[in-house]
């Protein structure tokens, strides 16, 4: 299928302190095998300068938009900003300190694209320490509800008292 004919999917890179991360989003962000993207990355604090390596990186990648601002947004402003910047059919926030394989993008969009009533896809989580050994005691990213449970109110209850959302973070959204 012609890049032009798949929807498009923004990805936005919410920055706060990344300079250490820069390798790993540089990784990410050149894996992504999805062809039609547009990656926005801002950072509203300016505490290292992570933000103008990676505008240096990607200066010539037309997919990339960088937003620099100091007005200090708190997170939840600065995430909203990003979703508000965005233009594409999908939409997630890929945080800087996570990485995710090549294909990631490409399979949670066609798993969206073949199932029109989902709103969410998001891949399996592995929670590991900065030196790559796996955290005892990580979070699942197995949802504690049956594929067959009917969407209800207790079932919603469940995923708030029993389920970490941060997970779904890492998800492609419509």
């Amino acid at each position: 299928m012609a890049s032009h004919t798949l929807p498009l999917v923004s990805i936005a890179v919410p920055l706060f302190r990344s300079r250490r991360f820069v390798a790993d989003i540089i990784t990410n962000l050149d894996a992504i095998e999805y062809p039609n993207v547009e990656i926005i990355l801002s950072d509203r604090h300016g505490e290292d300068d992570a933000v103008d390596v990676l505008a240096e990186h990607f200066k010539d990648d037309s997919r990339v938009m960088v937003l620099v601002a100091h007005d200090r947004l708190n997170w939840v402003e600065h995430y909203n900003l990003l979703m508000r910047s965005s233009s594409g059919k999908y939409f997630m926030w890929m945080t800087h300190d996570d990485l995710y394989p090549g294909a990631y993008v490409s399979q949670l969009a066609l798993a969206l694209e073949g199932n029109p009533e989902v709103v969410l896809a998001y891949g399996r989580l592995e929670t590991v320490s900065l030196d790559g050994s796996p955290v005892p005691g990580a979070i699942e990213s197995v949802l504690p509800v049956g594929d067959r449970d009917p969407w209800s109110a207790q079932v919603a209850l469940r995923l708030l008292f029993f389920w970490n959302i941060w997970i779904t973070f890492r998800g492609l959204m419509r």
